[in-house]
């Protein structure tokens, strides 16, 4: 600091100290101003990402297809529509049906064409009787089990003008234009395709069962993985399958240099 014409010593030094606290005040503005905006990012970014985005959308040669995702907190249910028809994989366990019917209404889903059950339990059977009061099913596939759990379950629709399949006898079926292969008949572990896009909805499966996954070189390169049951396939089936997007409950992840990375997913 250069000494102004004629300005006594006493002076000059507090000039300097005036313009030094000048100087620390405008800087101190400056990161707070920046240490704003980021906290003001870092809310957003919060509040975008504090409520799983359950819709992913797509649409070609004026074609649509839906795809979204019901919570149950311990795991997830898949919708999907195309050209009006409908699907639905999981109905959620006892204590669910508010979930599953507060979801149905805001859609105003009115019938499902299919309704897939990976776990044909029992207590799957009060939600699927709330279910069926509010909304037509045409066919219900379960996953493969034993005579006894398939006869409850047709004794349970005796009556009701549903078609009753065994998933490890229909392992192939069609919606609007949505393709639907399962892959693993007792998880229902299933690959979806329309047009250029594939999803697999994933559901723990046993390690032959991935292994066969792997081994068809036609299951790779997935737009999504939707785990059913909160459950991450192997790092290898992950590896081999290489979905962009991975939806494991209430978060969407994506994939980048081998690291997770939670995002608000939404495909429109």
């Amino acid at each position: 600091m250069r000494r102004l014409p004629s300005e006594p010593t006493y002076l000059m030094q507090k000039r300097i100290k005036e313009e030094g606290y000048k100087r620390l005040r405008r800087r101190l503005v400056v990161e707070l101003s920046i240490f704003g905006v980021f906290i003001i990012f870092i809310t957003f970014m919060c509040i975008k990402n504090s409520d799983f985005v359950k819709s992913i959308k797509y649409k070609f040669n004026g074609i649509d297809c839906v795809i979204q995702c019901v919570d149950y907190d311990n795991g997830i249910g898949v919708f999907f529509e195309s050209e009006g028809e409908t699907a639905l994989i999981d109905s959620g366990a006892k204590g669910h049906s508010e979930d599953l019917l507060n979801f149905i209404e805001s859609k105003g889903i009115e019938k499902l064409n299919y309704l897939l059950i990976s776990d044909p339990d029992e207590e799957y059977l009060s939600v699927l009787s709330d279910v069926i009061e509010t909304t037509e099913i045409s066919k219900i596939i379960v996953s493969e089990c034993d005579d006894s759990l398939f006869a409850m379950y047709d004794d349970f629709l005796f009556g009701e003008f549903v078609i009753l399949l065994n998933a490890e006898n229909t392992t192939y079926f069609q919606l609007g234009e949505m393709k639907f292969d399962i892959l693993d008949t007792e998880t229902v572990t299933t690959r979806v395709t329309f047009e250029d896009n594939s999803f697999l909805v994933y559901n723990s499966c046993s390690e032959e069962t991935e292994l066969e996954i792997m081994d068809l070189s036609s299951y790779r390169d997935f737009d999504v993985l939707i785990s059913l049951d909160g459950n991450l396939p192997s790092e290898k089936l992950i590896e081999t399958v290489n979905p962009k997007n991975i939806i494991v409950n209430r978060d969407a992840f994506i994939k980048s240099d081998g690291v997770k990375i939670k995002i608000n997913f939404e495909n429109q």
